[in-house]
C-alpha cells in the first residue's frame, strides 16, 4: 500500500481535531474563553512523519487555520510551518517512546505558538488588562489540555497508521 494513504488518514484525523476545536470555541465563546490546540496539529507530523509528508501536512493545516482564525492569509501558515521545522530539528533529541518527552514537546510547542501568536496578533491590546487576563485563562486552559492530550493524540495516530501496516521502527527520524 502506498505511504500516501495512511498519511491521508492522519490528515483526516487533523481535520476532525480542527472541527472539534472550532466547535469547542463556539461553545466557550459566551464565557470569553478560547481553546488553542495548535501544537497537536504539528506534534505528530514533526516527530513521526517523514519530512515531505510532515511538511505538506503542516502547510495544509496551517493554511486551513489561516482560513478560519486570522483576518489575512499567511500568518498561521508561516507560524505552523516554523513550529513544524523546529520540531523536526528537535526530534533527534526527543525520545519518542517516552511519554514525558512527548508531553513536554507538546507543552513547548503550544507555549511557543501562544507567544508567537500573541506577539503577531496582540497589536494595540498590550496595554489593556483584560487582554492579559483573557490570554492567561486561554493559555492555562490550552496548555493543560495540550499537555494531557498530546501523548493520547500521538498514540491514536500511531495506532491508525499501524492499522495500515505502517512500521514505526522503519521511520528514520532524520528524514
Amino acid at each position: 500500500m502506498s505511504r500516501a494513504v495512511p498519511v491521508f488518514w492522519v490528515f483526516v484525523f487533523n481535520i476532525l481535531l480542527l472541527a472539534g476545536m472550532v466547535e469547542a470555541n463556539h461553545l466557550l465563546a459566551p464565557f470569553g474563553v478560547s481553546l488553542h490546540l495548535h501544537a497537536l496539529f504539528i506534534l505528530f507530523a514533526g516527530l513521526y512523519l517523514r519530512v515531505l509528508h510532515g511538511a505538506l501536512l503542516a502547510i495544509v493545516i496551517g493554511g486551513m487555520l489561516d482560513a478560519i482564525d486570522t483576518p489575512g492569509f499567511g500568518p498561521l501558515l508561516f507560524l505552523m510551518t516554523a513550529l513544524w521545522t523546529a520540531t523536526v530539528y528537535l526530534r533527534l533529541r526527543i525520545r519518542r517512546e517516552v511519554l514525558f518527552q512527548i508531553r513536554m514537546s507538546a507543552l513547548g510547542l503550544q507555549a511557543a505558538f501562544l507567544l508567537a501568536a500573541t506577539a503577531a496578533f496582540g497589536g494595540g491590546s498590550f496595554g489593556v488588562a483584560a487582554f492579559w487576563q483573557r490570554l492567561a485563562v486561554d493559555a492555562v486552559l490550552s496548555l493543560a489540555l495540550v499537555t494531557l492530550l498530546g501523548p493520547v493524540w500521538v498514540h491514536l495516530q500511531i495506532r491508525l497508521l499501524e492499522s495500515f501496516r505502517w512500521d514505526i521502527a522503519s521511520e528514520r527520524p532524520d528524514g
